[in-house]
């Protein structure tokens, strides 16, 4: 199966296709007051920016902005005053949207 990947991914990068350079994750979710979001950038990045977004899409707040060499970041959120609800936070890294992951926040 590792073979197969390994095969895989070295078609994908002949077509001009990239991996994603960043993962995204939040925990604990869902949270009350606070959440922690993580995220490793495998590549250093000019521009990244985490949003939090309801589920149309509209932003509520940017949590993370600026330039990043590569590597593992942790960002804490403290938010007592959001509504319950499902919300995203979707992260962009050089201007490409690139992850979003799900948070529920609960009263």
């Amino acid at each position: 199966i590792i073979l197969k990947a390994q095969l895989f991914l070295m078609h994908v990068f002949n077509l001009g296709v990239t991996a994603l350079p960043v993962a995204l994750t939040a925990f604990p979710t869902p949270f009350k007051g606070s959440t922690t979001f993580h995220y490793k950038l495998a590549q250093d990045a000019a521009s990244v920016r985490i949003d939090i977004v309801d589920g149309v899409g509209r932003r509520i707040v940017t949590i993370d902005e600026g330039s990043k060499p590569a590597g593992d970041y942790y960002i804490p959120w403290t938010r007592v005053n959001l509504a319950a609800g499902t919300y995203y936070a979707r992260l962009t890294a050089d201007g490409n949207k690139s992850v979003s992951v799900g948070i529920v926040k609960l009263n």
